[in-house]
């Protein structure tokens, strides 16, 4: 079959484009893993790596509180990033105490934001609680990043928790896009006794290695095919 120009054209700049977004995305330093999340916030707009995938625009803040609540900062939380092919993320917890917790009659809403961006092709968002008395609800943007709480993309949403009703984990997929903006909404409430939990672990989720090596080498073998039609015959 005969590839036209225009198509050939369209495929190499589409190509030189993922090119030009993976260097791009590559002059972000690397996450450190076991730093503090307000040091990932001094990061800003530029963000760091997590395997090939970067994480920026973090932010923090106590939404709410009563009953005494000893109150964490952002100094307070330990971000451990977590990195596998197809699966890249980032777990925050808070060592020590009250930890994530509050005590009987206390209550405290934290808010932990960020986006995954850039990448060719983000397909889904999970969330793990690990087991503690909480309610987590995540608020996923997918396509572009929150303005605030505003999102300009699909919004999604999924759900931890371990009390009343336990759901340890949630995962959901989507078209493929490049940019996730991701709102933790976390929710510790103790009504007849303490309330805490020891970790809460956000995955972004993309196409195997191999898939990309084997999309990488369909582009290459069209991009070839295109520049020999458009060479001169002899």
């Amino acid at each position: 079959m005969m590839i036209s120009y225009p198509l050939a054209a369209k495929t190499l700049r589409w190509a030189a484009l993922m090119a030009a977004t993976v260097l791009t995305a590559s002059a972000a330093p690397a996450c450190i893993s076991g730093n503090t999340l307000d040091t990932y916030a001094s990061l800003g707009a530029g963000g760091c790596m997590v395997g090939p995938i970067t994480a920026k625009d973090f932010a923090f803040s106590v939404v709410s509180f009563g009953g005494g609540a000893s109150l964490l900062a952002d100094t307070d939380i330990v971000v451990t990033t977590s990195i596998n092919p197809g699966r890249y993320g980032l777990i925050f917890s808070a060592p020590g105490s009250p930890g994530f917790g509050v005590l009987s009659g206390q209550f405290v809403n934290y808010l932990i934001a960020y986006t995954w961006d850039p990448s060719g092709s983000l397909r889904g968002l999970e969330d793990i609680l690990d087991p503690g008395d909480a309610t987590i609800v995540t608020d996923g943007c997918v396509g572009v990043a929150f303005v605030g709480p505003l999102c300009g993309g699909t919004p999604i949403q999924l759900t931890v928790s371990q009390g009343a009703k336990t759901q340890l984990k949630d995962t959901t997929f989507f078209t493929p896009v490049a940019v996730v903006g991701v709102r933790h909404n976390i929710n510790i409430h103790a009504k007849g006794s303490p309330s805490s939990f020891d970790s809460l672990e956000n995955y972004i989720l993309t196409p195997e290695l191999s898939s990309w090596s084997l999309s990488l080498a369909g582009l290459a073998l069209v991009g070839w095919r295109a520049r020999r039609q458009l060479l001169p015959k002899h």
